[in-house]
Order: C-alpha cells, then structure tokens, then sequence
C-alpha cells in the first residue's frame, strides 16, 4: 500500500511489480469497488511490469471524503484527483486501465493529460450518451433499474464476516474466488 498526493488530500494506492522501473500501468476499480479488489489479477501481470491501482475518492481506504450535494458534478470530480495523481508521480508514457467507473475516468484522464499517456485498456467502460449525461445531472436517472437496484442494497453489515457470507456465490459475486471476495471486503 502507498500514499498517494492528490487534489485535495491524500489518497491511497496499491503498487505492484518492480520498483526500479517506472510506471507501466495506472489502474482505476469500478464504483463501489476499490483496488484490492484487484489484487488477484493484477498481481500476477505486474511479474515484468510497474502497476499502481488507485483507490478512488470515497473508495477503498482513500483519505478523500466523497464529493457529495450540489458540490458534486460527476465523474469529473474524481477525473480530477486521478489527473493529479498522473501528475504528483509524474507519469509518462504509461498506460490507463479501469473497469466500469474506472474506465470512464480513465478515458477522461487521458483527455486531460495526453502527453503522459500512450494507451487505454477499458474494461465494461461507462459511456453514456449525451443526453443521459444531461439527464443524470438533473437527477433525472434516479427511475433508473439500475439506480433503483444499487439504493437497495444493504449498506452496514455487523462484520467483514458477515459481508463474506451473505455475497459468497450470489449476484456479481457468483463466479468470485473466496480470495477474490475477501479483497473486495477488505
């Protein structure tokens, strides 16, 4: 694990693969996920390669409070802070990496700082259409299935324990490893 400067505060991060290189891969976890959760597989690529996997504001165990009522504008927020963590390790040539929210960041990041990147790697990317932008900015998506499915879920458990068991073989969690399922918990 490493502390990571960012706007606004400190974030932190996971760091995979020799430390004498510099950084291959820059890695951003989905929402509602952080980077451990990726441990399992970005471990094992990070064997001839620098890999930092960044646990996004409000995420994980950043140090950055989530960006919350009319302050928060989107996913550029923490676009934001992910630019400046490009720039506070001083990233250079490296490749951007994300899955779902992580992508999109990802993508937004390169836009903003293009000379520090020289390719994507976007997994399950949210891209919406304008017009969905426009209409989520107004709160308009809150009809959503998805939206209505996520204010569902169960948010306070009594134990780490307790996560485990109740997301162990079931929804997205289905074809997870226990080791897998204990880092996302963790």
């Amino acid at each position: 694990r490493i502390d990571l400067p960012s706007r606004g505060g400190d974030t932190q991060g996971l760091e995979f693969g020799p430390e004498d290189r510099p950084i291959d891969i820059v890695f951003s976890h989905a929402n509602g996920f952080n980077s451990r959760t990726y441990r399992t597989i970005l471990g094992p690529a990070a064997e001839g390669l620098r890999i930092l996997a960044v646990d996004q504001r409000g995420h994980g165990r950043s140090g950055l409070a989530p960006i919350e009522g009319p302050e928060r504008r989107s996913w550029y927020d923490i676009t934001e802070d992910l630019t400046a963590v490009l720039e506070a390790v001083d990233a250079r040539d490296v490749v951007m990496a994300g899955h779902s929210m992580g992508g999109t960041i990802s993508l937004l990041a390169t836009a903003r700082a293009p000379g520090r990147v020289r390719a994507l790697a976007l997994f399950d990317p949210v891209i919406m259409p304008p017009d969905m932008v426009a209409q989520s900015r107004d709160g308009g998506l809150t009809d959503s299935p998805m939206v209505q499915g996520a204010l569902k879920r169960r948010a306070v458990f009594p134990s780490a324990q307790a996560v485990r068991e109740a997301y162990a073989g079931r929804g997205a969690f289905r074809s997870w490893t226990p080791e897998m399922l204990a880092d996302y918990v963790e």
